[in-house]
């Protein structure tokens, strides 16, 4: 194994471990909480930076992205109160070995995601396939195979939804 496998190594241990110390209940909810802050952020943030005008005096920018942090940060309070109630009842109930376990599974997918992502990045910038240590790798190939085997998936899923236009000649 070389340099490259052991960061792939590492990067999964870490997501696995961190997901299993907070369990699968405390990872999904953080996804929710954050997508819900951006929901809130960009469909409400108009609306507060009026209603500032009146007891603020800066501009519309100003206000609007006064208005932005406001929205964001009450959200992330709103949701960490929630996920730590969630998290008690998790706690209570006695599922908190079976909540952990299916933590470390999601955090092993969000490990492989995370490569995925950072591997299509580097091929964006630059030709990985050409060097020694993308060739040599023991691990890149199994991410290929995955992102293979994901991208076709997720074209099967898509097709029913988005339609693309056939090539002109």
């Amino acid at each position: 194994m070389i340099w490259v496998d052991w960061v792939i190594v590492g990067v999964l241990l870490i997501s696995t471990s961190l997901s299993w110390l907070k369990g699968l209940v405390n990872e999904a909810l953080s996804l929710v909480i954050w997508f819900a802050a951006l929901f809130v952020v960009f469909y409400f943030s108009p609306s507060l930076a009026t209603v500032l005008a009146d007891s603020v005096n800066l501009n519309f920018q100003a206000r609007f992205w006064l208005a932005r942090v406001i929205l964001f940060v009450s959200t992330m309070i709103v949701g960490a109160i929630l996920k730590r109630l969630v998290g008690r009842l998790v706690k209570v109930s006695g599922l908190s070995k079976a909540d952990r376990l299916m933590g470390m599974a999601f955090g092993f997918s969000r490990g492989v995601l995370l490569l995925l992502i950072a591997a299509t990045l580097l091929r964006w910038v630059s030709q990985p396939e050409a060097s020694s240590w993308w060739q040599q790798s023991l691990l890149i190939p199994y991410l290929q195979v995955i992102e293979q085997n994901t991208l076709a998936v997720a074209e099967n899923l898509l097709s029913n939804y988005v339609v693309i236009p056939a090539e002109s000649s």
